[in-house]
């Protein structure tokens, strides 16, 4: 090989690895601004005026991909601790809603908060986890 054809060979790797470093790049880049974003959108809350009453509890995906794994819990000021509530699907889609409904702890009189926390995963297995949190106040009397 003369040098000429050295170097050619030369530009033509680097230009390869600078093609593939540019893929890898905007992959994640893309990757970065793909994210799940959840509403949560709890109604017909406590103190119940029966009791076969439960509150409905919807899980929207509102972002740009899907949420993994998803996880609901609720957080009274009233009681210690979490309570956690089962969903058995996988992942929500996109534009997705899931409609728990679950009879929550009836509170004492005055003035409360109860606040609904989902967790999602970007990915399946690994990845970010991302926690959507909405808190409702209600006053008993």
């Amino acid at each position: 090989m003369t040098n000429g054809a050295d170097i050619s060979l030369i530009l033509a790797i680097v230009a390869l690895i600078i093609s593939a470093l540019h893929f890898i790049m905007e992959y994640f880049s893309k990757l970065r601004t793909q994210a799940p974003t959840i509403n949560i959108s709890p109604t017909d809350l406590p103190p119940y005026i029966n009791n076969e009453a439960k509150t409905q509890i919807t899980i929207e995906n509102v972002g740009t991909s899907i949420a993994h794994n998803p996880e609901l819990s609720v957080i009274y000021s009233y009681t210690a601790g979490e309570t956690y509530i089962p969903i058995e699907e996988d992942f929500i889609n996109l534009n997705e809603k899931i409609e728990k409904r679950e009879r929550l702890v009836e509170p004492p009189p005055g003035t409360h908060e109860i606040k609904f926390n989902v967790e999602v995963g970007r990915n399946k297995r690994w990845g970010s986890v991302y926690t959507f949190t909405k808190t409702i106040e209600i006053v008993v009397e």
